[in-house]
């Protein structure tokens, strides 16, 4: 959410130098679509789990900390950074907890249930006294991917039925099933996506199943927002996968997540943020309730109906 700001943030403070700090699992996409828009990137390994060893001979004339809160782990990493001014965005609802003091400057979100990129624009508006517009969708330069060893010739879908957070994955055969349906009805073939480690979710979807493929890390970070941006549907948890389908040229969008406070904040995009995208929501407290046959007719309905 907070990566469609990273061109304003370069243009405001054009004669900086300016490092970006993140998780390492942001690190492929960030060298791969943001380049242009820092000089320096220092990740960690574990969300959270930031060495602040590796800045400590440097001291930054400004922190900027996109967290929407103050954890323990985040509050010892903005104290280990040295700088000059400490920028924190905050719920409009924060207690006056110790350590918001570890902050020269602190914006409050506009909203505490609103999409997590209109607060961010809204709070960078603020700092940057300035009208802010954003576009999520990721920028292809077609002609690189003339040589990707991938047949666009077909019709696909795309699956990704991992996430870090187990507590918000499918069932991965109830992907299974819904692949099943796309291929009988409409002749798709669905290609499951995500990491080395998740390719035996892919394996348990694809036995006995050719119309179902595994290319878990076959492809740079690159060529797979190309795929995705040819494909008839994504189909996804909660997870980064989903957030690629909704950052690509991808005309269909399934997302399966739980009904928890995170759904506004993180999951739902507006429509406004989006054109020429038809997205499906499915959600319940306790995913094994979702079925897959439910799954379908919503497919059906909202994204083949003709």
């Amino acid at each position: 959410m907070f990566r469609p700001f990273l061109k304003d943030i370069r243009k405001f403070y054009k004669d900086y130098k300016i490092t970006l700090i993140s998780e390492k699992t942001y690190k492929d996409f960030a060298l791969s679509f943001d380049r242009a828009y820092f000089d320096e990137l220092v990740y960690f390994d574990k969300v959270f789990g930031f060495n602040t060893f590796a800045l400590k001979d440097e001291c930054f004339d400004v922190l900027i900390s996109p967290f929407n809160n103050l954890s323990l782990s985040v509050a010892k990493n903005i104290l280990c950074i040295s700088a000059k001014e400490k920028i924190g965005f905050f719920p409009a609802k924060c207690p006056q907890i110790p350590n918001l003091k570890l902050f020269s400057k602190i914006i409050y979100l506009k909203s505490d249930e609103e999409f997590r990129a209109l607060t961010y624009q809204n709070d960078f508006e603020q700092l940057f006294h300035q009208k802010i517009d954003f576009n999520f969708q990721i920028k292809l330069d077609e002609s690189k991917f003339s040589k990707i060893n991938f047949d666009f010739t077909q019709k696909y879908a795309l699956v990704f039925p991992g996430g870090s957070n187990k507590n918000k994955r499918w069932d991965a055969l109830n992907f299974a099933k819904v692949c099943e349906h796309l291929y009988e009805k409409y002749k798709l073939v669905s290609f499951v996506c995500g990491t080395k480690n998740e390719s035996i979710l892919a394996q348990k979807m694809s036995l006995n199943k050719p119309f179902i493929k595994n290319i878990c890390a076959k492809f740079s970070i690159e060529e797979l927002v190309y795929i995705i941006s040819k494909a008839q549907i994504v189909l996804a948890n909660d997870s980064a996968g989903y957030h690629l389908g909704m950052n690509s040229a991808c005309e269909n969008v399934l997302c399966i997540c739980p009904k928890d406070w995170s759904l506004n904040v993180n999951v739902n995009y507006p429509s406004t943020l989006f054109k020429n995208k038809i997205l499906t929501i499915v959600t319940n407290e306790n995913l094994n309730q979702i079925c897959a046959d439910e799954v379908c007719k919503l497919i059906d309905k909202r994204h083949f109906k003709n």
